[in-house]
């Protein structure tokens, strides 16, 4: 069962790091020599005058631009190069994944909670009523209590049948 747990949990986290799709920044020279000239770009995302986003051919590239000099350097290239690029302008922080995973682990925390203590409580009681050795009973118990949720769902799943 510990096998079978740690495999998931492997999977799990590759899952969540490959989710994690952080674009790679490039500078500004890089674009414009070896980007720009290759793929027609098709978008232009200005955020706060610091990073640009390019989309184009399917691809999109992170701009790492120094001062608004620069970003108005990059704005001509790319008009220049391409006609009808749309551009937008944009004043919002971009909170990146991680900020999304906490709002979402915040609302799932409120429903996770109550269900945690009942499942804690019960799994107490019954690890305590069990014949099982003390030094398990406290190795259950600890599990139980150190590894909220999980740690119950982990005793009523092995802990049972030991």
């Amino acid at each position: 069962m510990l096998r079978k747990l740690s495999i998931v949990f492997a999977i799990l986290i590759s899952v969540f790091i490959i989710s994690c799709d952080k674009k790679d920044e490039i500078s500004l020279v890089e674009f414009t020599e070896e980007i720009l000239p290759n793929e027609e770009i098709t978008e232009l995302t200005i955020n706060n005058g610091h990073a640009v986003v390019i989309s184009g051919g399917g691809n999109e590239y992170m701009v790492n631009l120094v001062n608004r000099a620069e970003m108005l350097d990059l704005v001509s290239a790319v008009q220049t190069t391409n006609v009808g690029v749309d551009i937008i302008y944009s004043n919002t922080v971009d909170a990146g994944f991680g900020l999304y995973v906490w709002q979402l682990f915040s609302w799932v925390l409120i429903f996770f909670i109550p269900i945690h203590f009942v499942l804690l409580i019960i799994a107490l009681i019954k690890i305590i009523r069990s014949t099982v050795a003390m030094n398990e009973k406290i190795l259950y118990a600890l599990i139980s209590i150190f590894f909220p949720f999980f740690g119950s769902i982990i005793y009523f799943a092995v802990g049972k049948k030991a």
